[in-house]
């Protein structure tokens, strides 16, 4: 509730690194969702009266962004040197896979890794997902006794969530 009521942050920019169109972006304000580039260019002159204070980028799959824009890339810039665009208030959340990460470590100031649930905690999720019907889960949980490659899925909450 705090992120929907605006207490975090004012302004969100989500950045699906993936998308070959992101990755084209040369400048900050290829990364603004807008009609046009004038708008986007008056969202982000707003962004940068404030230095980006109450603003945050979630830049998401840094593992799937080719690695040549790992670095000298406005991708590296508005992670690692925020101050050159005058954004040194704004918050930068990356999400990527551990394995394609480590380029990272010298310019961010925390790292989370999510492990995924214990056997005990797929158990709860299902129960919540499935609204506390008992039957419902034990019916579930049967079925995955029997397909054990997509029981041992269950343990990524995004695939707890498709599978229930």
């Amino acid at each position: 509730q705090t992120w929907e009521s605006g207490k975090l942050f004012k302004s969100v920019v989500y950045v699906q690194l993936r998308d070959p169109m992101i990755q084209l972006a040369k400048v900050v304000e290829d990364l603004i969702p807008a009609e046009s580039r004038d708008q986007a260019e008056k969202v982000m002159s707003t962004f940068r009266s404030y230095k980006g204070q109450d603003l945050l980028f979630v830049m998401d799959g840094w593992d799937e962004l080719p690695t040549h824009l790992h670095t000298n890339s406005i991708f590296q810039q508005l992670i690692a040197f925020p101050e050159t665009l005058n954004l040194h208030l704004s918050t930068v959340i990356v999400t990527s896979r551990p394995i394609a990460s480590s380029d990272l470590y010298f310019f961010i100031s925390s790292r989370i890794e999510i492990l995924g649930f214990t056997p005990t905690e797929v158990h709860d999720y299902f129960t919540e997902a499935l609204g506390g019907e008992a039957q419902a889960v034990q019916k579930l949980q049967d079925q995955l006794e029997e397909c054990p490659m997509v029981k041992a899925c269950c343990y990524l909450p995004l695939n707890a969530a498709i599978v229930s």
